[in-house]
């Protein structure tokens, strides 16, 4: 669609229906009927009069028949027709599986992971998925954090390696258009997600300018260089404030230093948890210094639907940052070519492109060069029907 075109769509909206395209939802919450279960709703607090149909993404939907039909009442139920958009927890294979992240990173073969992406980004476009949430690009050197085995570890350059080669497979060589058979990136968590102190997953994050921009922040920096077209924020707090409201971190940072042009997208209701951070104390005030953070989507609450539209009416927060998040979502659907065909993978005839020959070949291949091989030292194994060796934790009875 041309920009002009897509300007209008932007300009017809009304202030609810542009706040409804920043929200992102569970597919599950969508019913063959079109009617949203009432428990769901009143727990995520959306307003009783709220329309699901024109929210703008939903997530972890994987069944391509379902997906059909949540885009088909989308587009006749809603407004102005506008397309969802389909995004998927998808980290090292959809149909073929990949060996983790964390080893793949380790067969130091970045042609061959840019390969095994290009694999998953191809069975994804065929079931109908529009954006994965990978790579995780979290460099991580405390083995006690519970995430490792998602990144590409503790080096650097390899993790700079690796982002670059998933995100060039995922995506191809974006340039109007991500092409078919590909998908967009997310990458995530930004930033530091991977540096809790003591391996405590959300933990504070306390570290130096030094080591942040030296350590932390090239990974994500290659991606975005390769073009990936979405960030996720991250949960943690990174010297005292949110990640997700975080200004400094999000706008200077991300998008003028490292010029990302792309969407930001909450983690799964981070904004709603800078009030558990004590950063905030209510939804107003958590709509307030997401969108002011650049914070496009709102991944799974009600703090942009509830706290947006009295903050804009009055006058608190400029009408200017939703539409700005807005049309970063209406540019990435139409790079995506949903406005020409909504249903996106889902029309084309699947002939056999799952788990093929070639595909479970790579995935072998990724696999051997991803193997770590210890040595036998001193002849040590197979133990002998004399010795004993003593298996101690809560799996030792298993």
């Amino acid at each position: 669609m041309e920009k002009n075109k897509l300007k209008e769509i932007l300009n017809t909206l009304s202030l609810k229906e542009k706040i409804a395209q920043t929200v992102q939802l569970n597919g599950d919450l969508f019913t063959d009927s079109g009617v949203m279960p009432t428990g769901p709703l009143k727990d995520l607090g959306l307003p009783d009069n709220f329309d699901i149909h024109q929210v703008g993404s939903i997530y972890n939907v994987n069944d391509p028949e379902k997906l059909r039909m949540i885009q088909e009442q989308a587009i006749n139920k809603s407004s102005h027709g506008i397309p969802l958009l389909f995004m998927s927890d998808i980290i090292y294979g959809f149909r073929t599986i990949f060996p983790l992240p964390l080893a793949q990173a380790g067969s130091y073969d970045f042609d061959l992971i840019q390969k095994a992406a290009e694999i998953t980004a191809k069975e994804s476009y065929l079931s109908g998925i529009h954006c994965v949430f990978s790579p995780m690009l979290d460099v991580v050197r405390d083995p006690r954090w519970g995430r490792v085995m998602e990144s590409p570890g503790e080096d650097v350059y390899t993790g700079k390696e690796f982002a670059k080669s998933v995100v060039t497979g995922y995506q191809g060589q974006v340039k109007d258009y991500v092409s078919e058979n590909h998908v967009a990136a997310c990458i995530k968590h930004f930033a530091a997600y991977g540096a809790p102190e003591a391996g405590r997953e959300y933990s504070t994050v306390d570290m130096s300018n030094q080591r942040l921009f030296n350590e932390y922040l090239p990974t994500y920096q290659a991606a975005i260089e390769a073009h990936a077209l979405l960030v996720m924020t991250a949960f943690n707090v990174l010297n005292g404030i949110p990640s997700t409201g975080n200004k400094w971190l999000n706008r200077d940072i991300l998008r003028e230093k490292f010029n990302l042009s792309g969407l930001l997208v909450s983690d799964h209701s981070a904004t709603e948890e800078l009030q558990a951070h004590g950063f905030t104390a209510n939804q107003e005030e958590s709509a307030k210094a997401s969108i002011e953070a650049g914070v496009d989507f709102d991944m799974m609450t009600s703090v942009y639907v509830n706290g947006l539209e009295p903050l804009i009416l009055s006058g608190k927060v400029d009408e200017a940052l939703l539409d700005e998040a807005v049309w970063r979502i209406l540019k990435l659907k139409n790079k995506l070519g949903l406005f020409e065909n909504p249903f996106r993978g889902l029309d084309q005839e699947n002939t056999g492109e799952f788990l093929t020959a070639e595909a479970k070949e790579t995935a072998v291949e990724l696999v051997e060069k991803s193997c770590v091989l210890l040595k036998n030292k001193e002849n040590a194994l197979p133990l002998s029907a004399q010795q004993k060796i003593a298996v101690i934790g809560p799996y030792g009875k298993s």
